[in-house]
């Protein structure tokens, strides 16, 4: 079986998709291989995502335009200065 996994900030949006669509943080996996237990009572050791890689969240574009901000406001600092010498 193929699985993906999702995470979002549930408090900002009900689902994946709805936080997509929002603009909020979000992320997915890769598919990875993932193996059901076939044992008649699993233990919590037969759950484990071994194919699961690590991933990052999609920041929110607000997030973004701060940066974006800082980094103007860094380059018009710097041409404050250059002009004062």
């Amino acid at each position: 079986m193929r699985l993906v996994v999702g995470v979002w900030d549930s408090h900002a949006a009900s689902s994946l998709f709805d936080a997509q669509a929002a603009g909020t943080r979000w992320g997915m996996s890769a598919p990875f291989e993932y193996t059901v237990p076939t044992v008649e009572f699993p233990g919590p050791n037969d759950f484990k995502f071994t194919g699961l890689r690590s991933f990052s969240l999609v920041p929110e574009p607000s997030g973004l335009a701060l940066a974006g901000a800082g980094a103007i406001a860094l380059g018009c600092l710097a041409a404050v200065r250059r002009q004062q010498r």
